[in-house]
């Protein structure tokens, strides 16, 4: 399964509550360094640990139960880069969309 960052603050149609482990290349996903707010998140080898399993609800993707995949600053320049954050409804940096199994 991929993310992609929806560029304007409209979320397309989303699947039900998937649990997704996002993926680039096959082999690496997407892996914060700790559930705290403002933790980087980077490419990683996949081992399928909680800090991995990811869930797409609503146009966010959150880990950890409460921690969404967010664009830090709200950039929205290529190579911006993101982080988990608390969290918050309506929030455009937390809004992604699901593009499906692109392996």
């Amino acid at each position: 399964a991929a993310l992609a960052v929806a560029v304007s603050a409209q979320t397309p149609p989303n699947p039900s509550n998937d649990v997704l482990a996002p993926v680039w290349n096959q082999d690496v996903c997407l892996t914060p360094e700790s559930n705290a707010n403002g933790a980087k998140v980077t490419f990683q080898p996949c081992t399928s640990e909680a800090n991995q399993l990811w869930t797409f609800t609503g146009g966010s993707a959150t880990i950890f139960g409460s921690k969404c995949l967010d664009v830090t600053d709200g950039a929205t320049n290529d190579g911006a880069h993101v982080q988990i954050w608390d969290c918050a409804q309506g929030n455009t940096n937390q809004q992604f969309y699901y593009t499906g199994d692109n392996r």
